[in-house]
């Protein structure tokens, strides 16, 4: 006879359960979007980074942040067990060159083969960068797909921009446009927009943070395009000017998780070694591994 005091008692607990199942859904697969190498990865944040080839993933107008002729090659897999077996698994192997050092514009290439999962095929990247002013960098970048995956997406090209600027030795913020181009394949090639920012010095402590929105990539109940963001902040330190170890964290509204990462690395004057986990916190088959090496070209 006291059903209606228990029942208003329960509401609280039931929707704390319901919250509790939603969140233990399996955050959404790793794609073409979300690629970065392993520094990126494992500081979750590259936008205002000062960093290297791995610009292509993040900003191309950071390829013109410091003097450098390098070439890599890198392997990312990301796991989800609880997902259907085509999405389970996706593997991305590729390489990529930038030149900064010999040429008055910088210059980068990247190639990844998605190899495994739900998008299989080639994506290539042509980036080119210069400085403006001293210190403020500028970048295009156009990339080709041809993925078969859950869409077709034959032949397709795209466009980034970006722009960078070194505010002083120890201080550097960055913002970036993803597929610029109108395309009906936004689940794969979304309209982004990303700014960030890098505190410290890479021979050194540095914390760098960045702020991202996908503007049409995630689909309402109504299946209109909604927007969703993810902010992250991560930290590098390096250790005898040759090991570095990095973390971050970001909380992720695309996937719909929240992720916690690391890294290290092993760096000499001609080559680098970096690796990178990350986590998902929300699910615990949800992770991501990647791999780089990466060689500098000695400059006559």
């Amino acid at each position: 006879m006291h059903t209606r005091p228990l029942r208003l008692a329960a509401a609280p607990l039931l929707s704390l359960l319901l919250a509790g199942a939603a969140a233990a859904e399996p955050p959404a697969p790793l794609t073409i979007p979300d690629l970065a190498g392993p520094r990126t990865l494992a500081l979750q944040a590259g936008v205002g980074l000062a960093s290297g080839s791995e610009a292509l993933f993040s900003n191309p107008a950071a390829l013109a942040a410091r003097k450098r002729y390098v070439v890599d090659t890198f392997f990312l897999t990301d796991r989800r067990a609880d997902l259907e077996r085509s999405a389970a698994r996706q593997d991305f192997f590729g390489g990529t060159a930038a030149d900064s050092a010999t040429t008055g514009v910088a210059a980068g290439f990247g190639y990844t083969r998605a190899m495994k999962g739900l998008e299989t095929g080639t994506l290539l990247r042509l980036a080119l960068a210069t400085q403006l002013t001293r210190g403020l960098s500028v970048g295009l970048q156009g990339n080709y797909f041809d993925l078969r995956g859950a869409e077709r997406i034959d032949k397709n090209f795209n466009l980034d921009a970006g722009v960078f600027l070194q505010v002083s030795p120890k201080v550097s913020v960055g913002a970036a446009g993803y597929n610029l181009v109108n395309t009906e394949h936004r689940g794969v090639l979304p309209r982004a927009w990303a700014a960030g920012f890098a505190v410290g010095s890479d021979t050194s402590l540095q914390l760098v943070g960045e702020y991202r929105i996908d503007v049409d990539r995630a689909r309402g109940a109504d299946g209109s395009a909604k927007s969703t963001s993810r902010y992250s902040l991560g930290a590098e330190y390096l250790f005898a000017n040759a090991v570095p170890v990095r973390a971050g964290f970001a909380r992720d509204e695309t996937l719909d998780t929240s992720w916690w990462s690391v890294g290290a690395g092993y760096v000499t004057q001609r080559f680098v070694v970096d690796l990178a986990f990350r986590q998902s916190t929300t699910d615990p088959t949800a992770r991501t591994y990647a791999l780089a090496i990466r060689a500098f070209v000695p400059q006559e």
